[in-house]
């Protein structure tokens, strides 16, 4: 975790990510309901009070999660099906592993 902000309380659970860059384009925030480009192409997430961010969660740079707010990782990442003839890099898609 880098540019991180925590809140009281808030919890960042092991392999939980908050991100704080973006590659290939520069890190966009909302300001007054417009989509901005953040300075120096990076800024970091904001965990509210007593806010929890579960094992294996990401986190895209610039957001603020509100307090009390709970996420936990969905069932997109998690396997439960691997193909037969699976070999070098993966990704993971509709709980099976599909070629990059």
């Amino acid at each position: 975790m880098q540019l991180g902000v925590l809140d009281r309380n808030a919890v960042l659970k092991r392999t939980g990510v908050l991100m704080d860059m973006s590659f290939g384009q520069g890190v966009q925030i909302d300001v007054d309901g417009q989509r901005k480009g953040a300075p120096l192409g990076m800024v970091g997430v904001c965990l509210g009070e007593g806010s929890i961010v579960g094992a294996g969660v990401q986190i895209a740079a610039g957001r603020c999660l509100p307090p009390g707010l709970t996420v936990v990782a969905g069932g997109a990442s998690t396997v439960v099906r691997v193909p037969a003839d699976a070999t070098g890099t993966m990704v993971v898609a509709n709980g099976g592993l599909e070629r990059l």
